[in-house]
């Protein structure tokens, strides 16, 4: 099994109406929740820019976060999924990236 950790950065394999291969996507799920949980929930990560959108958090690469090209957080994006489908992880957001995730989330679901 994959240690994951709330911000990886991680590839992974979903089927749905918007995915259909392997894509980028981080890790919002609570911490204290990842290691016994069966499903893990992400946003995507995509390269399609949508600068007026609100629920896009842009995220510029690193050699932390793995990213190699400017990418955004597709906060109207979240998913819950198997824990099987993350297949990896590549990077890892810093704390700015992460908070400005959790502000757009917070937002998005009006919390």
């Amino acid at each position: 099994m994959i240690d994951l950790r709330r911000g990886d950065v991680v590839f992974y394999g979903e089927r749905g109406e918007f995915t259909g291969k392997l894509r980028p996507g981080v890790i919002v799920q609570r911490e204290s929740t990842l290691a016994d949980s069966p499903s893990i929930t992400v946003c995507g990560i995509t390269s399609f820019s949508m600068p007026t959108h609100a629920a896009r958090v842009a995220l510029s690469p690193s050699p932390e976060n793995g990213l190699e090209e400017q990418s955004f957080a597709m906060i109207d994006k979240i998913a819950s999924i198997s824990r099987s489908r993350v297949r990896r992880v590549f990077g890892h957001l810093n704390p700015d990236e992460i908070n400005a995730i959790d502000r757009a989330l917070r937002s998005w679901l009006q919390l």
